[in-house]
């Protein structure tokens, strides 16, 4: 009877022992090999001391640094959980190494270790996964609501009702995101869990805008729209732009700085300004025997002259070559346009000037002295600004997801008039 007792005492020990020697290999220096359950992790199921476990996702609902306070969203659950961090907690980046506090902001995925205490759940140390991809800087995409599909770079994301999109520290909805928002776009697998709006939007309105109606202005380097007769609306990355009109012998330029969901009022009649304005405008052409016709005249070339602020027609021609026209917009009061022969198209050739220049480096703005632009330079500026510029205006066009203008719209019809522009030149009052 006594061995009975004892084999079966020995028994015991050893089914107790079994899941105890299991839960130990589990781990590996206190981190699981595999995706543990989240009610494991959820640190608000423990009891005091212990200590929560690797393995589910948790996305950054919130943080208060002063407070040194952090609400995670369970990925899996969508529960939300409060933990404070101090002096001990530990914050890693997704290579194991040192992190800052700041890196840690609403939107990102983590995993954590943390204990439950008498003053809170404590986090002893906070990861920022490498479980999760994360696309930075994201600004060619196609959000496609029917579907609820994101696009970018050539791949497909899944957009699902988990989905959180964050403006900011403030929850937005997808459909508010427009091609002038800037993303950081987070997810697992091919699901986004979030998007992180780290460049947002705003508008430009435009009022007394008649003396400049059906001319082309200029905000920044890249967006170029035509002016209405009526007030007209600009949507435009949140940022500071140099705005520049010019039409008729008048214009001028202003500074505005946009800020994320906020509408600037710009009233024309201040960049106005008295006139009729004119730029000292020189021409420099390298091409043998080149003729510059300046509104169908003929001008000297290396000699600078007066050309009223606004939209001239030029035309160079050259033996050889096929004649090079453009719409030059003046609006500096000083400029220096340079042309060499490389700019030009060989008579019978089917490369177009704009074509052979597309790869070249965007127009900059110039200086109280003057500008020098290239033919090279303001060609790719404008086809820069046809593939981005986006306006919610009534003449101004509408980007699809792919980044066309919509056909009908009148300031495409105006642009493609101008794709091939000289230059826009800044003013520089």
């Amino acid at each position: 009877m006594k061995k009975k007792l004892l084999i079966l005492s020995l028994i015991s020990i050893v089914s107790l022992l079994i899941p105890l020697s299991l839960s130990a290999c589990s781990f590996e220096e206190g981190r699981p090999s595999g995706r543990v359950s989240s009610s494991s992790v959820n640190s608000s199921s423990l009891s005091s001391g212990a200590e929560s476990t690797y393995g589910s996702l948790y996305m950054i609902q919130d943080i208060d640094t002063p407070a040194e306070i952090i609400t995670l969203k369970d990925i899996s659950t969508g529960r939300l959980t409060r933990y404070i961090w101090n002096v001990l907690t530990k914050f890693r980046n997704r290579y194991g190494g040192n992190a800052l506090v700041t890196d840690f902001f609403p939107g990102r995925v983590v995993e954590l270790s943390a204990e439950n205490t008498e003053n809170g759940r404590i986090l002893k140390e906070l990861t920022l996964t490498d479980r999760a991809f994360e696309l930075d800087d994201v600004t060619n995409y196609k959000i496609d609501l029917s579907r609820n599909v994101f696009s970018t770079m050539g791949s497909n994301y899944r957009i699902t009702s988990n989905t959180v999109v964050l403006n900011g520290n403030v929850s937005g909805d997808i459909s508010t995101i427009t091609e002038n928002d800037t993303l950081k776009v987070i997810g697992e697998g091919h699901d986004i869990i979030s998007i992180v709006i780290t460049t947002g939007h705003g508008n430009l309105m435009f009022t007394n805008t008649a003396d400049f109606a059906d001319s082309l202005m200029q905000i920044g380097s890249r967006i170029f729209v035509m002016v209405s007769p009526g007030d007209m609306t600009v949507e435009v990355p949140e940022g500071k732009y140099a705005v520049t009109v010019a039409n008729k012998g008048y214009g001028g330029t202003k500074e505005v700085e946009v800020a994320r969901g906020d509408t600037v009022v710009v009233d024309l009649l201040e960049l106005k300004g008295e006139g009729p304005k004119t730029c000292d405008l020189t021409f420099r052409v390298d091409a043998p025997g080149a003729a510059v016709y300046l509104d169908n005249v003929l001008v000297a070339v290396n000699e600078p002259m007066k050309v009223a602020y606004g939209a001239h027609s030029l035309k160079i021609k050259a033996d050889g070559y096929d004649t090079w026209s453009r719409t030059l917009y003046v609006n500096s009061k000083s400029a220096e346009i340079t042309l060499d022969s490389s700019d030009l198209t060989k008579s019978g050739s089917s490369q177009s000037a704009s074509s052979s220049s597309s790869n070249s480096s965007s127009a900059s703005s110039s200086s109280s002295a003057g500008s020098s632009l290239t033919s090279s330079a303001i060609s790719s500026a404008i086809s820069s600004a046809l593939s981005s510029t986006s306006a919610s205006t009534s003449v101004s066009g509408d980007l699809d997801g792919d980044g066309d203008y919509d056909a009908d719209d009148a300031e495409l019809q105006y642009l493609q008039s101008i794709s091939d522009m000289l230059s826009t030149l800044s003013s520089s009052d």
